[in-house]
């Protein structure tokens, strides 16, 4: 890692003049799994993950503004691109990462015309989790004005 700086700038960010811990919502659900400890653990000093089953998605965005949505398809009983497509259409200029165990082109290529912003393989290693997420939060503008590209779709 690049050190306390580099953690620094990506674990916070200036809104309104404050210093904001990032909230993630991690959508799953099994809230015991090994993955979503390993997500938890990675994102420790950067965010706050809330689990939410994907029945609890309507309700958990009520009762807080998050900055990022990430999605493990293991344990989704539903159609992930119908709850890609319904968060996407809620929040349009929020993040939406789908992690998966067996990715393919169809699959990513109906996610991100969904609007998941990112297609992951599904990674134990808590480096890999962080700069995911990274990756995808240095993409998105701070200006809450502003909507961010989808990187992997045309048009807009």
């Amino acid at each position: 890692m690049g050190g306390a700086t580099a953690v620094l700038a990506v674990a916070y960010h200036v809104w309104r003049g404050a210093i904001l811990m990032k909230q993630v919502m991690v959508v799953t659900n099994y809230p015991d799994s090994s993955w979503l400890t390993m997500v938890v653990e990675a994102l420790t000093m950067v965010a706050q993950v809330t689990a939410v089953p994907e029945e609890g998605v309507a309700t958990a965005v009520q009762k807080t503004r998050y900055d990022l949505f990430l999605i493990d398809t293991s344990n989704i009983n539903g159609d992930v691109v119908t709850l890609v497509k319904e968060i996407h259409q809620l929040f349009t200029t929020l993040p939406v990462v789908v992690f998966t165990t067996s990715p393919t082109w169809r699959r990513a290529r109906e996610l991100f015309l969904a609007g998941a912003t990112d297609y992951v393989r599904r990674s134990l290693e808590k480096e890999t989790i962080l700069s995911v997420c990274q990756e995808v939060w240095e993409k998105v503008p701070h200006d809450e004005g502003e909507k961010p590209t989808n990187y992997f779709t045309s048009g807009e």
